[in-house]
This record gives structure tokens, C-alpha cells and sequence, in this order.
């Protein structure tokens, strides 16, 4: 530095003279110096020879430097450019220290509150925009901080002076300190416009915060403008669209869920329309459904499933509407989800078209309805019946005179794994309360059965070779003198 002239900026910086830089930021004479010098010390490369040690040393003493010229200097742009760079230091260190990293925050946050305590509106928006800019801010900041609500005082002192464009950054870094309902609760007290204006800011850069302040205050003006940027990388918006019992928000929430598509990665939206749609909204489902038959129906599917879980009777009735004239499958998927007992007799005459479907069992196992028991037992005997263990199965919780019978018969004559649904869907009714004295005494008389067909009294392995004596099949590496399944009671 020379001893009769300003500081040589850029000699020092070649130098990696960072003590002649750090006393260039107090040089009084010239603010442009100051800020020359500044600027300089928040460039990442000045630090690249440092090593771990030093770097932590040399950074923490910057960053105190770069407060205090952001707090005390007399020039306005030697604060803002002490500001930016307080941002630059932290994304430096980034991915180094992160207790350094956190300095920077610390600082920043500090500075904010001391232009909000100060009355200096203009550096706290810049503060407030510096802060926001960053990631994991809550992390970031001490536990202890006092940020939020001095920017809380200070948000609706703005706003009531109509400093909209001071107010809209404190909203947003309010909102990433995890103030959402703090927010919300002032924004509610404005008039629609205002709240339009917040909302419109807060969007771009944070849309599940907006929609879900546009919901808790129960917004329906932000209708037009969460419309906009629905998307499926912002579920929290279908979600308060639903909220705000946004009906028009049908069309656009079908047109994200793709044909064939994962219920589970579109569950905000299925959750949304299940919340909106009406009796209409069946037939759109019931169309699209059959313009594609090869797909696969999981969102359709679900979407009526949660229809289901808000209201029964009008879906039940437009979907017994449609059961004459609509494609089968996805009719009776759609009738599986439901829990009303209203769509037995229609489930009933449709079985009756398709005796060998394989989602009948399925359907019928849902509703658990004894008025099944007859049909299920018929399938059972079907060569053709597609699913028959999930008729056996769906037999152990109905109750009626044919199925124990049935079931038995299953059991001894089958040695695959139709006989262990059966045997368990036996197991299933020898608890029932409702079984007859007659059937029980005879699922233990099938249990004596199984379990005296093969009496070998030898010790067989489950590595497939039984040898000639025995056939058993289970497969848990213990002492077998059976063959086949057997019935525990």
C-alpha cells in the first residue's frame, strides 16, 4: 500500500495481500476505493492458495469486516456492495466449512434486523433479498434469532405505508424461516389486490408456500393464478385448489395424470379430484378408461376410490347408470373400491356376463357381502374361472351353508396351492361365530384327514426329491408326516 496515495487495489490483490485489502475497506477518502476492495474480497478465487486453516481464519475475519462496512460505513453503495459480498463468502464456503458458512447468515440476519430497528427500508430490502437467495436458510441461522419477528413489525409497517415493493422480499423470507402462517395471518387483513400482489410475488419462487397461504385465508381469488402454474412439480397447489373448492380446476388437474400412470406419484392430484368432482366426472373417467383398454386403470381407479371415500350415493347410481352401456372391466373395477353394499345385485348381474373373470373374486372380497357366497362357490368348480384361489380366500369371510362343503372338497382334492387357499379360507370360518355345529365338525374332520393321508413317520427334506413313499410339499425345514396342507384349529 503506498504511504502517500489511495491503496493500489489491484497490486494487492496479485499479492494476495488480504491485510492491505481488509484495511483498503476503511479507506475514508474515497468510497470507490472501498468499494474496490470489497469487491475484491469477495471473489473466490483470492482464496484458492489458502489452505483449510488459514481459509477459516482469514474468511471469518472478512466476514466481520464486510458487517461492519455493511453497518457503519457512511456511503450507501459501500453498504450494499458489503452486503452482496457478505453472500459471495458464504457461497464460497460452501461445501468447505460450513461453520463459516453459517458466519455469513448469522451476519446478515443481524444486519437486517439493525436496518429494520434503524428505519432503513431500502438496506433492509436489500438484507432481506441477500438472505433469501439462500438454501436451508433455518438451518443456517442461529436457533436464537430474533429475525422473524422484528420482520414481521416491520412487513406490516411497509405495507401499510403501500411499500409494496419493500414488503414483497420480507414475504418471501419470511416464508423460508417457516412464518407461513405469520404471513398469512397479515396478508389476510388487506384487500384482494394486495393479497393478489403477495401472492404473485411469493409464487415464482416459492409456489407450494402461496398455495398453501392462499388456502389457509381461504383465497379464492388466487384461483386464476394457482391455475397458472399447476404442474406436477407443485402438488401442494392441486391440493389448495381443492381447498378452495375450485370445480374449474377439474379439466386441468386430468390433463397432468397420465394415461397408464403411478396413482402413488399423483396422489395430490387424485386426492384433489376426488374432492371436486361430481356425478360428471364419472363418465370423463368411464371415457378415458375405454379410449385406452390396454392401459393400465390405476389413477382412474383411484380417483373413484377417493369419490368413494367423500360421498356414496349419487357415484353409485351414475355408475349403475353406466353399467349397460360401459366397457366391463373398468366398470367393475370402479364398483370394487366402493364400500356400499348398493352395488351387489349390479355386480351380481354383471358376473353373470363373465362367470370366469378374474377381478370378480377380487370385487367381492371388498364388499364381503354373503349374497356372493353362491357365485363364489360356483367359481370355484369353473375350469375356466381365471382366479380361483382368490375365491377361495374370499370364501373364508362370507357366511352361507354351501361354502364349508365346498371348501372341503377343494381342500382334498387339490394338492397345489388352490388346496392352501382353501385350507386357510376353512381356517378362516372354523373361527366364525356363525358356523353351524355341522361344519365345523367337519373342517376337524378334514384336518384328521390331511393329516393322516400320508403317515410315513419319515423326516422329509424340501429339496424337492420326496421319495417314493411320500409327496409332501411344504417347504419350513420341519418333521412332516402328511402330505399337503394342513388344517390348524
Amino acid at each position: 500500500m503506498s504511504l502517500f496515495g489511495p491503496p493500489n487495489i489491484e497490486k494487492l490483490v496479485k499479492n494476495n495481500n488480504y491485510s492491505g485489502l481488509i484495511v483498503a475497506t476503511r479507506y475514508r477518502r474515497d468510497p470507490a476505493i472501498r468499494i474496490h476492495a470489497i469487491q475484491a474480497l469477495s471473489e473466490k478465487w483470492l482464496y484458492r492458495p489458502l489452505d483449510g486453516m488459514n481459509f477459516a481464519s482469514i474468511i471469518a475475519s472478512v466476514t466481520r469486516v464486510l458487517s461492519v462496512s455493511a453497518k457503519k460505513d457512511p456511503d450507501p453503495e459501500v453498504k450494499q456492495t458489503a452486503l452482496r459480498g457478505l453472500t459471495k463468502l458464504h457461497l464460497i464456503c460452501s461445501g468447505k466449512i460450513s461453520k463459516a458458512g453459517r458466519l455469513q447468515v448469522a451476519e446478515l440476519a443481524s444486519l437486517l434486523s439493525h436496518y429494520v430497528v434503524t428505519g432503513d427500508d431500502s438496506l433492509a430490502s436489500d438484507a432481506a433479498v441477500e438472505l433469501s437467495s439462500f438454501q436451508n436458510l433455518r438451518w443456517l441461522l442461529p436457533a436464537s434469532t430474533q429475525l422473524s419477528k422484528d420482520l414481521a413489525s416491520w412487513l406490516a409497517r411497509q405495507i401499510n405505508q403501500g411499500k409494496l415493493d419493500v414488503a414483497l422480499p420480507i414475504i418471501g423470507l419470511l416464508v423460508k424461516l417457516g412464518e407461513e402462517k405469520t404471513v398469512a395471518t397479515l396478508v389476510k387483513q388487506y384487500p384482494p389486490t394486495t393479497r393478489l400482489d403477495f401472492l404473485s410475488h411469493l409464487i415464482q419462487t416459492q409456489p407450494a408456500s402461496a398455495a398453501r397461504i392462499a388456502a389457509s385465508i381461504g383465497y379464492r381469488e388466487a384461483v386464476p393464478l394457482l391455475l397458472q402454474h399447476l404442474d406436477h412439480k407443485n402438488p401442494e397447489i392441486a391440493t389448495a385448489l381443492a381447498a378452495l373448492h375450485a370445480t374449474e380446476a377439474i379439466e386441468p388437474l386430468l390433463a397432468i395424470l397420465p394415461v397408464g400412470g403411478d396413482a402413488e406419484k399423483y396422489k395430490a392430484e387424485i386426492d384433489a379430484l376426488s374432492q371436486l368432482g361430481d356425478a360428471s366426472l364419472v363418465e370423463i373417467l368411464l371415457d378415458r378408461a375405454e379410449q385406452h383398454p390396454n392401459a393400465f386403470h390405476g389413477i382412474e381407479i383411484a380417483v373413484f376410490a377417493g369419490l368413494g371415500r367423500r360421498e356414496l350415493g349419487w357415484l353409485t347410481d351414475a355408475l349403475i347408470r353406466a353399467a349397460s352401456q360401459r366397457e366391463w372391466g373398468i366398470l367393475m373395477e370402479a364398483l370394487g373400491v366402493l364400500d356400499d353394499k348398493n352395488t351387489v345385485p349390479v355386480i351380481l348381474e354383471q358376473a353373470m356376463r363373465f362367470p370366469h373373470a378374474g377381478i370378480l373374486p377380487q370385487v367381492m372380497e371388498k364388499l364381503q357381502d354373503n349374497r356372493f357366497a353362491p357365485f363364489l362357490v360356483a367359481y370355484l368348480n369353473n375350469r375356466d374361472a381365471i382366479a380361483p384361489k382368490q375365491a377361495a380366500h374370499a370364501l373364508g369371510y362370507l357366511s352361507d351353508p354351501l361354502i364349508v362343503p365346498a371348501l372341503v372338497q377343494v381342500a382334498k382334492a387339490d394338492g397345489g396351492q388352490l388346496a392352501g387357499f382353501a385350507v386357510e379360507a376353512l381356517e378362516m370360518q372354523y373361527k366364525s361365530q356363525s358356523l353351524s355345529a355341522a361344519d365345523k365338525q367337519l373342517i376337524l374332520q378334514t384336518a384328521a384327514h390331511l393329516q393322516s393321508k400320508h403317515a410315513d413317520k419319515e423326516n422329509h427334506t424340501d429339496d424337492g426329491f420326496k421319495g417314493a413313499i411320500s409327496d409332501c410339499t411344504h417347504t419350513d425345514y420341519d418333521y412332516h408326516s402328511d402330505h399337503g396342507h394342513q388344517i390348524k384349529v
